[in-house]
């Protein structure tokens, strides 16, 4: 057993926070039956227990020490723990700066343990104390907060921002054949025969520091899609952020690069978190054969393979400003491998206890 910080009692949280004493930091704080502590995780067991929340490949270890590193802040992982059991039951990391606080993909509850995210998120803010905060990432599955956070004391919304983050929801289907068999026909059509159409078209993978070598083909992939939607490209730029997160973060990242006689055609660079695989980047060349849907073919059914029922996660799009003339495309792509549209929001808000 260990001794914590109740906040069971309102008055007990004010008049603490308010005066700023913090004497007992080093203790957890209790809230109802949820303590919230810092972390002990070490790396592995961080990101097996991400593994099996909503959670994207930015809320594991290696990518928030990377993210706080390159944007100055300071990095806080706290872990809840139910008060009867002593079990483990969430996580979450927090990115912070001054008084503003980034709570990284949300609070991480495994399934079972959904009913505890305001005893968590009350846990949380008691620890973090008065701020501005933002909640939630681009690639996190779970599911809306915002009428939850209506409901906290002290909190005042700022702003909220619903939009949907794109996958193939692998658990809809029984096997690999039956869900292949409901892409778009031309997917299907074009990824059978680019073998035959483009000569000497293969796969070759890239991870950990090999990966390093694959970034100027994917430039050059990136800066011809950027073209034919005349905008611009900082090739300088995207190396560095390139090289800096495959170096740091190679572990759960990988690249696959569709290499024909003629050059490279199409690239996947992406990652993974539990049973999910996550598309991060990809790209093409104009008439490439096909070699892109072959690639995408070969990507989906290793995912499918690896957890048949998983996802494979392509991106987010927000709707209220989605643009068809730069982004139909991307869209239609992904709706010919037959996405779902997984609601989420990221929600901005003011803590003033």
């Amino acid at each position: 057993m260990y001794a914590t910080k109740s906040v069971d009692t309102d008055l007990v949280i004010q008049l603490g926070q308010a005066f700023s004493f913090r004497g007992d930091a080093a203790l957890p704080t209790q809230v109802g039956g949820v303590v919230a502590r810092r972390a002990e995780a070490g790396r592995a067991e961080w990101d097996r227990f991400a593994g099996r929340t909503s959670v994207s490949f930015q809320a594991d270890h290696d990518h928030l020490k990377a993210q706080a590193l390159i944007g100055a802040r300071q990095l806080l992982m706290f872990e809840f723990v139910d008060s009867a059991s002593q079990q483990k039951i969430g996580q979450c990391a927090v990115l912070k700066r001054g008084r503003h606080f980034e709570i990284q993909d949300g609070i991480q509850l495994t399934e079972d343990q959904q009913g505890h995210w305001q005893q968590a998120m009350r846990a949380l803010l008691a620890e973090l104390g008065a701020g501005t905060y933002s909640y939630g990432g681009l690639w996190s599955c779970e599911a809306p907060r915002e009428a939850e956070f209506a409901l906290l004391r002290d909190v005042t919304v700022d702003q909220v921002r619903p939009f949907a983050v794109q996958g193939v929801d692998f658990a809809k289907w029984p096997n690999w054949d039956r869900y292949w068999a409901k892409v778009s026909d031309s997917v299907r059509y074009e990824s059978k025969y680019a073998p035959e159409r483009v000569p000497g078209l293969r796969l070759e993978r890239f991870t950990g520091w090999k990966m390093l070598k694959a970034i100027p083909a994917i430039m050059d992939l990136q800066r011809a899609s950027y073209a034919r939607k005349d905008m611009g490209y900082n090739r300088v730029k995207q190396a560095l952020r390139y090289a800096y997160y495959m170096a740091r973060c190679g572990r759960s990242l990988e690249v696959v690069l569709a290499v024909a006689d003629a050059g490279v055609l199409a690239a996947y660079y992406g990652g993974q978190v539990g049973d999910r695989t996550y598309y991060i980047f990809g790209g093409q060349k104009a008439g490439s054969g096909g070699a892109n849907w072959y690639l995408l073919k070969e990507m989906t059914r290793a995912a499918f393979e690896a957890a048949p029922t998983g996802r494979f996660v392509m991106g987010n799009v927000d709707y209220a400003v989605h643009e068809e003339a730069s982004g139909g495309g991307l869209l239609r792509a992904r709706r010919a491998l037959r996405v779902t549209d997984f609601e989420t929001s990221m929600v901005n808000f003011t803590y003033r206890p």
